[in-house]
């Protein structure tokens, strides 16, 4: 018993420790919980009128000159039904239709055309603010 409440312990302190964020470690990407993905959902303006459940939505905390951003990459649901995870630029496990999938930045689909097929997003948290949304180029 006692060794049960110390484990519970251990963790509730390592857990609630918020000098503890590294956009690198497996960990901490989980701070990125649905309330913040739910929050840009909500206050993105996507290209052409496009609505935030038309796609798949990854996201990933990163850290650029210091600062927490979140960037996101949404993909057309139509898209990935049509290529899947057969596609090399797609081979990854892709979630359900319109839901949220949070990752590592390495962990993004990489595509590079496509057009408003995919939208990249980067976020400034601590501003509220988005930096940039646009859509892929088309080859």
């Amino acid at each position: 018993m006692i060794k049960i409440i110390s484990a519970i312990f251990l963790v509730t302190i390592v857990g609630c420790d918020s000098n503890s964020y590294d956009a690198n470690d497996e960990a901490s990407v989980r701070a990125l919980d649905m309330d913040l993905a739910s929050l840009i959902e909500a206050s993105v303006s996507l290209p052409d009128d496009h609505q935030v459940s038309e796609y798949v939505r990854f996201y990933a905390d990163v850290e650029k000159e210091g600062v927490r951003f979140v960037k996101a990459v949404y993909l057309d649901n139509r898209l990935v039904e049509r290529h899947g995870a057969r596609d090399g630029g797609l081979a990854i496990n892709y979630p359900g239709e319109g839901q949220i999938r949070i990752v590592q930045e390495n962990q993004f689909p990489l595509i590079t055309d496509g057009g408003c097929s995919i939208v990249n997003i980067l976020y400034d948290v601590s501003r509220a603010e988005f930096e940039h949304v646009y859509c892929n180029g088309r080859a």
